[in-house]
């Protein structure tokens, strides 16, 4: 199953969507919208909006309108077979230095 989410560290935002079992990055640069608002949670609803607008893809556009080269460039192979929750404690373990935050879009 197809998904997406905000992902929030202390680099900026991104979208991190999974096929069901493989993960993709798209750094919020590479996004069509501006994630400038106050928080995390109205981040998401932006992008929310833009996907029921027609301006963003959704999870099953993002896998399946990129070819496989650009699919490959965004994969990230470390969190193949991880759930969103066992990312987080991944991420969110004590050996990185910053704190990752995950919102379901």
């Amino acid at each position: 199953m197809r998904k997406m989410y905000l992902q929030r560290d202390n680099g900026g935002y991104g979208v991190l969507i999974t096929d069901g079992n493989k993960w993709y990055y798209w750094s919020e640069y590479n996004l069509p919208v501006s994630l400038e608002a106050d928080t995390d949670e109205e981040n998401a609803e932006i992008i929310r909006k833009a996907i029921s607008g027609g301006e963003m893809y959704d999870a099953d556009d993002f896998i399946t309108e990129f070819n496989t080269e650009e699919l490959a460039e965004r994969h990230i192979a470390a969190y193949d077979g991880m759930t969103i929750k066992e990312i987080d404690t991944f991420e969110n373990s004590k050996i990185f230095c910053d704190f990752t935050k995950y919102i379901e879009i």
